[in-house]
């Protein structure tokens, strides 16, 4: 257990904001959820089942638990969701860039699946 709950604290911490308050806000959520398949912005409001606006640490493991049984056993797949989570604005736009100078259409969330 504790391999699991250090595995989704990891991709926890890359979804909450530089403001240090251990909550992942829908804003925040919505920037995590444009960087990887794995969310959507609908799973916010299934996660907060309180209704507080903001997703906490034993929201989202409760959330995981239920809905993701078999997730985390993969260090690779626990990795990749990480790094994906950790790209910035700046290394998205020059993931774009580089794209654009060699005349391929790409999305971000395309571009986004070429750091796997």
């Amino acid at each position: 257990f504790v391999k699991y709950y250090h595995n989704l604290w990891a991709v926890f911490k890359k979804m909450m904001g530089q403001d240090g308050d251990r909550v992942i806000s829908r804003e925040e959520f919505h920037i995590a959820a444009t960087k990887t398949d794995f969310l959507s912005d609908e799973m916010f409001d299934a996660i907060d089942t309180a209704g507080h606006g903001v997703v906490t640490f034993d929201d989202f493991c409760h959330w995981m638990a239920v809905t993701h049984t078999d997730w985390g056993d993969d260090e690779e797949e626990v990795q990749r969701l990480v790094r994906k989570l950790s790209m910035t604005p700046k290394t998205e736009r020059e993931t774009l860039k580089y794209f654009a100078k060699h005349k391929k259409r790409i999305t971000v969330a395309e571009a986004m699946k070429t750091i796997e």
